[in-house]
């Protein structure tokens, strides 16, 4: 039997035995077992993409674990193994490409469970996570790794695991319902933890208690809180809750919301006085200065939560009855790589990077609106509201109006953008002043970027407004 140059049952021998892959390569690294030349040659694709992983645990730790269920894949140390990748951006470096994937969910059985001593609990609870630069084109063999980390779900901060279970419970409850056709829906939202989509569109589980077919899931930490996992704390971030007492009480978002409730009501300029606020009340951020100061956050725009859980705080203001804003995205490439023309709608798997940005941005988006209402020159709070965008509406409007728009670069015809008299829910319109630089188009020359925009309207209607 071959003697491993690391100790399997400890996990601060696995640990130590990944760090030495930081700042290599598996070609230039040797591992516990010789690497097959064909495989350190063979390069990432939609066909290969567990291909890095598959390399780290069968030749880098030598190990061939039974991917039992609930087992994790070093069971002398209770050690998970996972490896995943980053991208480098432009302004912004090193960013996950994926989410980190935790294993399959077992319908039946989840319903059945505690946490602690959930399936999920016992594979995950010690998890050796390599990450690797993703660069396209290169073969497996010559990707650089880039962090290493043992992650102990029992040592994550109390706020964060309070999260965690809530996420997990909330998942729990859906499948013990029968009804996780419901996860990944404006009607299970969950904060770090997610069911992440696993086999195309056509795939489905039938459930035992209600016999309804669901997409396969996976459990996975969301790519905003891998984030939090692979850097130092962001400094300039405030910080809703410390420990996770408030989370356990009432759940995440309520806690959140209670915050609001005390100011609900009160004009704009009563809640500035109770909060000791001294900002123009003219000026252009000023809902959204009183709007964090609500929640206790006044040193920064940045609420670490809300960071790491992809939930973006807007100010809605009505004005006698109307509302006075669409919601914009960012705007779109109209060709060549990353652009509308290279995408796809739907995918085998969630983290596929040809996945449609604006579909992807919708799903993955959580939004806390705060909404002020103002009738004769006086504004009010009216309401603090969580919103998903429900996913019938993504595809029954979002979804064409990304087909139209496509068709629109295809053929030329700029006729069939979607405007906003085509739909109450969504359009496309130009995003840029008419100075800022154009974008290239398969048949228009240079043209003006354009976004989509939700609807105000919509918006409006969704939260009761009108």
């Amino acid at each position: 039997m071959t003697t491993l140059p690391y100790d399997e049952s400890s996990p601060q021998s696995i640990a130590a035995y990944g760090l030495r892959l930081v700042g290599h390569s598996l070609r230039t690294t040797p591992g516990a077992a010789p690497f097959p030349r064909a495989k350190l040659n063979a390069k990432v694709s939609s066909n290969n993409r567990h291909g890095p992983g598959e390399l780290v645990e069968q030749y880098y730790y030598d190990i061939h674990p039974s991917n039992a269920a609930c087992s994790p894949d070093f069971q002398a140390a209770g050690v998970e193994l996972k490896t995943s990748s980053l991208l480098v951006k432009k302004r912004v470096g090193v960013v996950p490409k994926e989410r980190l994937v935790f294993g399959m969910i077992d319908y039946d059985r989840i319903g059945e469970e505690e946490f602690e001593s959930s399936c999920f609990m016992s594979k995950n609870r010690l998890v050796m996570a390599l990450w690797y630069i993703h660069e396209d084109g290169v073969p497996i063999g010559d990707l650089r790794f880039h962090h290493a980390r043992l992650i102990r779900l029992d040592d994550l901060p109390d706020e964060d695991k309070a999260i965690i279970r809530e996420d997990w419970e909330k998942i729990a409850e859906r499948a013990r319902e029968g009804h996780a056709e419901l996860l990944g829906s404006e009607a299970t939202p969950t904060t770090y933890l997610e069911a992440l989509t696993k086999g195309g569109a056509g795939k489905r589980r039938r459930q035992s208690k209600t016999g309804i077919l669901a997409r396969p899931r996976a459990f996975a930490f969301k790519i905003n809180y891998i984030k939090t996992l692979l850097s130092r704390p962001n400094p300039n971030a405030e910080h809703l809750f410390q420990g996770g007492s408030d989370v356990s009480r009432w759940g995440f978002e309520a806690a959140v919301l209670k915050r609001f409730e005390p100011f609900l009501r009160l004009t704009e300029l009563e809640i500035a006085t109770a909060l000791g606020l001294r900002d123009d009340p003219g000026g252009k951020q000023f809902r959204s200065t009183i709007a964090k100061a609500m929640i206790g956050v006044t040193k920064t725009n940045t609420v670490a939560e809300f960071e790491r859980a992809n939930i973006e705080m807007k100010t809605i203001h009505h004005v006698n009855g109307k509302p006075q804003q669409h919601i914009s995205f960012p705007a779109f490439r109209y060709m060549g790589p990353n652009s509308i023309s290279e995408e796809v709608w739907d995918t085998e798997d969630g983290d596929d990077e040809r996945l449609a940005d604006i579909r992807r941005r919708l799903q993955e988006t959580r939004y806390l609106f705060v909404v002020f209402k103002e009738s004769q020159g006086v504004s009010i709070l009216a309401q603090a509201r969580f919103w998903s965008m429900p996913q019938r509406d993504i595809e029954n409007h979002v979804h064409p109006a990304w087909e139209r728009a496509r068709l629109a670069l295809e053929t030329g015809d700029w006729a069939l953008m979607p405007r906003i008299k085509d739909s109450h829910v969504c359009h496309i319109r130009t995003h840029a002043n008419v100075n800022e630089p154009k974008l290239p188009t398969p048949h228009n020359g240079m043209q003006t970027k354009r976004s989509f925009w939700l609807d105000m309207r919509y918006v409006s209607n969704q939260l009761g407004l009108t």
